[in-house]
């Protein structure tokens, strides 16, 4: 679906395993209107930190541009924020993530569309099951997207629906993100509630990654 207004993504060049080379990610926008479009990029790293700043980016009508999303500044977690020229602009961005174990064969690649910030809660399922050769991690981002501190509320529920521990409270920098994992926290299978009272502050992400014997 068409965007219209600011979005936002995350990007993390960090793999899974701690071990592995760098992951790539890839910054994909794509231009729905008939006439060119310039686009400013702005990428903050996990503290708020600017690291690439009012970066122009001019795609042509119908047309796709890619660029580096974050992985250029090393391993690393990193809000990526798009502002169109106009709040009519259509458009559609998505962040690809490339894994490898070696540099040259993918371990997993992944792809995650930007969408716009909110303040309303957020459902996130958790899935932490494993088997006899095989288990998974989750991991949940939560992401300020205004130029103001903001206080995120997070409720973790068991499988059941019903609460694990009291709500906790997380205070977020400007344009700074945090990792949960979800995992060591809920056994098998539920869910995260996320929310704040300040509208269009927070993006979430969650990933889960799993590995085998080998």
């Amino acid at each position: 679906n068409s965007a219209k207004g600011n979005i936002y993504g995350l990007a993390d060049s960090r793999s899974s395993d701690g071990v592995s080379p760098a992951v790539d990610n890839w910054l994909e926008i794509i231009n729905l209107e008939s006439t060119t479009k310039t686009f400013i990029v702005n990428i903050y790293d996990r503290t708020g930190k600017i690291k690439l700043k009012n970066k122009k980016v001019y795609v042509p009508p119908m047309g796709e541009v890619d660029m580096a999303g974050g992985h250029q500044f090393g391993k690393g977690a990193y809000l990526l924020e798009i502002i169109p020229p106009s709040l009519s602009t259509r458009y559609m961005a998505s962040i690809a993530r490339y894994s490898t174990t070696d540099g040259l064969n993918n371990n997993y690649a992944t792809t995650v569309d930007f969408r716009k910030a909110t303040g309303e809660s957020i459902f996130v399922p958790v899935s932490n099951e494993s088997g006899g050769c095989y288990k998974s991690k989750n991991l949940v981002d939560i992401a300020n997207t205004l130029n103001e501190t903001v206080t995120a509320q997070i409720r973790y529920r068991s499988g059941s629906g019903s609460l694990i521990q009291p709500i906790k409270t997380v205070s977020l920098q400007p344009h700074s993100q945090t990792q949960i994992n979800a995992s060591a926290i809920i056994s098998g299978i539920g869910s995260i509630e996320i929310s704040s009272t300040k509208p269009n502050s927070l993006l979430i992400q969650s990933s889960v990654y799993y590995s085998d014997c080998n």
